[in-house]
């Protein structure tokens, strides 16, 4: 039976042994790029704790990590950073499938688009 191939992740507790329940996912996926991925998460009920969090493109795990790059504040709101540079750039036609979210229930991050970054800006 052929073994399944290693899931880059970094930082973080990588056990699905968790202490608590997750509270409310607060974020979003600010950058998708061929060379780069990139937003922000936070677990309104347990800020201080970085999240977990998987990156799929075209229904493929690339990703798991839960390190806290650094707080970013957006709206009032504190999240931890997390960033993904591929080993080779993404294929544009495929920058579409990109989805971020939680590993320990699934709750998927939106993207953040021009206009609502146009807006936060104002």
């Amino acid at each position: 039976m052929p073994q399944p191939l290693p899931v880059p992740h970094e930082g973080g507790v990588l056990d699905d042994r968790t202490q608590f329940m997750p509270g409310p996912l607060e974020g979003c996926i600010l950058t998708i790029e061929p060379q780069l991925i990139a937003g922000w998460a936070v677990d309104l009920d347990h800020p201080e704790t970085p999240v977990r969090l998987e990156i799929w493109i075209q229904d493929w795990l690339v990703w798991l990590g839960a390190r806290q790059l650094a707080t970013v504040v957006t709206g009032g709101c504190a999240g931890q950073e997390f960033r993904y540079v591929p080993a080779r750039p993404i294929a544009a036609e495929v920058l579409k499938t990109v989805r971020v979210r939680r590993a320990t229930d699934g709750a998927e991050l939106a993207r953040e688009t021009a206009l609502q970054r146009a807006m936060a800006a104002a």
